[in-house]
C-alpha cells in the first residue's frame, strides 16, 4: 500500500457526471436500466440529479458497463466524453498551466477536485518526470477501463 492513501470508504463521487455515458452506451445497444442494474443506484442517480455514490457502486457501474459494452477501448471512449472544463475552475486552472510542470502542479496539489481515483505525483526531481497513483487500491479488472 502506497503511503497517503485515502480511505476508499470516506470518499464518494457526484453522479454529475453520469449522464454523457448513456448516449455512449446506447450506441453499443445497451440501456441506462441495464447499466445500472446491481450497483444500488437510482435513476436519479443516473440522470446526475441525486448526488453522491459510493465507490462500490461506481466500481459495480464500470463492470456492467465493460461487460455490456465488449469493448477493451471503452475507459478511452468515455474519457473522450470529458473535457477540462467539465471539472469547473479546477478545469480551467489547468488549461491556463503555462507548461506541464505548472499543470502537473495543479493537478498535484489539487487532485481531490478531480474526482479521480489516481493522483498525479510530481516526480521531475526523482525520475525526470510525472506519474500518477492510486488515491486507494481499485479492482484490478478495472484499472484497465480508468
Amino acid at each position: 500500500m502506497l503511503e497517503n492513501q485515502a480511505n476508499i470508504h470516506s470518499t464518494s463521487h457526484h453522479t454529475e457526471g453520469l449522464p454523457p455515458l448513456w448516449p455512449l452506451m446506447e450506441t453499443f445497444g445497451v440501456t441506462v436500466n441495464q447499466c445500472l442494474e446491481g450497483t444500488g443506484l437510482t435513476m436519479d442517480q443516473a440522470k446526475g440529479y441525486q448526488a453522491g455514490m459510493t465507490p462500490e457502486q461506481e466500481f459495480a457501474l464500470y463492470r456492467n458497463l465493460l461487460r455490456l459494452s465488449g469493448d477493451a477501448m471503452l475507459g478511452l471512449k468515455l474519457g473522450e466524453l470529458y473535457h477540462p472544463q467539465s471539472y469547473g475552475m479546477y478545469g480551467y486552472a489547468m488549461l491556463s498551466a503555462r507548461n506541464v510542470k505548472m499543470l502537473v502542479e495543479i493537478c498535484s496539489k489539487f487532485h481531490d477536485l478531480s474526482f479521480s481515483h489516481f493522483k498525479f505525483r510530481d516526480a521531475l526531481d526523482e525520475i525526470g518526470g510525472t506519474r500518477l497513483e492510486f488515491r486507494y487500491p481499485l479492482p484490478q479488472e478495472l484499472i484497465q477501463g480508468y
